[in-house]
């Protein structure tokens, strides 16, 4: 059975017996509570009766006293013993006398038919002048009154029927307003299932509902999937182009060790070098293709320590590697920094790394503070970079100078990376660049 059947069904069986239990309540209750007020009424009756005919013994003949008592639309009867006949009968309407003596020694109130009318039937000890005890029975007609009972049942039947309707009707829009959106996530899904594209829901206007927080988790499932999907697409690309040089300059490199390696000395050990330097190339390459193709949140291992000491370990590493004068600009401040120490040294030695092979001259390396920022700028003197590249450097195999980076191995891929890192703590990097000046980097962390 499909859900919205199930849904039509359980609505409408469980709407159909809560209306059962409150109706029938109903019912009952005024059905007690009208034959409860009604017997009291005769049986109140009955006993003023009986007083009457007590305190009159002996005065005025019962036949003459009980009239005065006549219900409009009843009987009084006196009955002297358990025999059928003789009874002493008041009554305007013969039809009553019909129904059968009910000699009772104790009070008590019945409910009797006849010919399709409802009498109510009150029964009282009584002493006759002889001393004989007899029963006094009040019979009162209360087929108008019960009557109310007929139309309360065919108000109750209304009722129900108008409140089920509707009921029923709700029950359905509720049940297609919550398997539209269990629809829609089928129909994309299958879409996705058969197109191979990556879809997502409309979501119509915003609600706190547990269905559209489905559908918001949906698309965000389904933009994880995308973006995972793609980064394998970015770096099967990367790959087969940035791959292809170093192997073609392999490939060149070992034919020609085939060739002429044995009979040329120079040109074996120049070929073994040029292997060698492409193979470190590719291994270098293919490890920051991997960083840039992992997931995207940067798993961070933050402590605090003092900014100038981490920079100043990088300029050091830096300056004996390369035999360049990497310096302060001016004295460092003291400043705390939360970050993690070993991305944060590598963003440096990303950005070190840059403006040696794009300068010769000295570099700077300053530190600064605001309220609420940490700035490490590293400033060279060297070639610069036009404005028109500025906005595109972050970008991965993105070349300013496409032959000086071949030339100095560099792989397009270093301030993605750092870029990526410093986003990760909150921070960003910034580019100011003269071409035929040089170029500062800055480094903005937050220092809370």
């Amino acid at each position: 059975m499909k859900m919205r059947w199930k849904i039509y069904l359980f609505s409408t069986v469980w709407l159909v017996v809560v209306m059962l239990v409150v109706c029938l309540s109903i019912y009952t209750l005024f059905e007690n509570e009208l034959t409860e007020r009604e017997e009291d009424r005769v049986a109140q009756q009955t006993e003023q009766v009986a007083e009457a005919l007590q305190t009159s013994s002996g005065t005025v003949p019962p036949r003459q006293l009980l009239p005065a008592y006549l219900p409009a639309d009843g009987m009084i009867r006196v009955i002297e013993g358990e025999q059928d006949g003789g009874p002493l009968v008041v009554t305007k309407d013969r039809t009553i006398a019909d129904l059968p003596l009910l000699y009772a020694t104790e009070q008590r109130t019945v409910i009797r038919r006849l010919e399709g009318e409802t009498y109510l039937t009150s029964t009282f000890p009584i002493l006759t002048d002889s001393g004989a005890i007899a029963t006094l029975e009040v019979t009162e007609n209360v087929s108008d009154t019960f009557a109310l009972l007929d139309i309360l049942r065919l108000v109750l039947w209304i009722a129900g029927f108008a409140v089920l309707v509707p009921s029923v009707i709700a029950g359905k829009l509720l049940g297609d307003l919550i398997l539209k959106p269990i629809h829609s996530f089928t129909r994309t899904m299958e879409n996705i299932q058969h197109e191979g594209q990556f879809q997502r829901l409309h979501l119509e206007g915003k609600s706190k509902d547990e269905l559209y927080q489905l559908g918001i988790t949906f698309n965000h499932m389904m933009t994880m999937l995308e973006e995972n999907y793609y980064k394998q697409e970015q770096f099967v690309s990367d790959a087969s182009h940035e791959l292809k040089t170093p192997l073609t300059a392999i490939e060149s490199y070992a034919t020609l060790l085939k060739r002429w390696g044995m009979k040329k000395p120079e040109v074996l050990e120049e070929s073994v070098d040029a292997i060698y330097a492409e193979a470190l190339r590719m291994r270098e390459m293919t490890q920051q293709m991997l960083e840039l193709a992992s997931d995207g949140n940067q798993r961070l291992d933050k402590a605090s320590f003092q900014a100038a000491d981490l920079i100043e370990e990088s300029m050091k590493t830096m300056r004996r590697a390369y035999e360049r004068s990497i310096e302060w600009q001016a004295t460092p401040p003291e400043v705390t920094v939360l970050a993690d120490a070993s991305k944060l040294k590598q963003v440096l030695f990303i950005l070190l790394d840059n403006a040696i092979k794009f300068s010769d001259t000295k570099i700077e390396v300053a530190l600064s503070e605001t309220n609420s920022h940490l700035g490490i700028a590293i400033n060279d003197h060297g070639v610069g970079i036009p404005d028109e590249d500025i906005a595109h450097v972050f970008e991965r195999f993105y070349r300013v100078d496409k032959a000086r980076s071949r030339k100095t191995g560099g792989t397009g891929l270093g301030l993605s990376i750092a870029q990526r890192i410093i986003a990760a703590h909150g921070g960003h990097i910034d580019v100011q660049s003269t071409q035929g000046e040089g170029t500062t980097f800055t480094i903005w962390l937050p220092t809370e």
